[in-house]
């Protein structure tokens, strides 16, 4: 009789533990899937921000102030808010696990007519969704911008091209 009853609970154990393997793998797998779908939503605001700003729907200053998800509703209804990082701006869609700061940052590119714009979006964090988190994307991309947008950009004069023409000379 004490064989079968050892039998049983090493059985009832086994099963127990695997029970709660398949268990912990489920989570994981639904949390990795959550977390996919986040980035992929960062990813697809920021491609959004560099869109309306080449086809001239915002300018430089609209997409600093966080003004540019007035133009169109995004599809997750973002709003403004939040604060950003290195003077960006905070665009979230609340303080939810969807909530997002959107951070824009433009520099000089060697290309004539064309700046790097980069816009950084990052997980809302905090009470109230504004406290910037873990970086989600990071979008680099050449941008030619509009002409009250390259008076607006703000860029570092720097020494060594003091005297120097700003046109290009012709092709022969």
């Amino acid at each position: 009789r004490g064989g079968l009853l050892l039998e049983v609970v090493v059985a009832l154990a086994l099963f127990v533990g695997g029970a709660l393997f398949v268990m912990r793998s489920i989570c994981d797998g639904i949390a990795g899937r959550d977390r996919s779908r986040q980035r992929q939503e960062a990813v697809d605001l920021a491609r959004s921000a560099i869109a309306r700003l080449e086809v001239g729907l915002i300018n430089l200053s609209d997409l600093r102030s966080g003004r540019f998800a007035e133009t169109g509703s995004d599809a997750d209804g973002a709003r403004i808010g939040g604060t950003g990082v290195e003077g960006g701006s905070g665009v979230g869609s609340g303080s939810g696990p969807d909530a997002f700061i959107v951070d824009a940052s433009t520099e000089r590119s060697p290309h004539r007519g064309l700046t790097m714009v980069e816009i950084r979006v990052r997980a809302a964090q905090g009470g109230d969704g504004t406290a910037p988190g873990p970086v989600l994307c990071t979008l680099r991309q050449l941008v030619r911008l509009r002409n009250d947008d390259a008076a607006d950009a703000s860029f570092l004069e720097d020494d060594l091209l003091e005297g120097l023409p700003l046109e290009s000379p012709p092709n022969p």
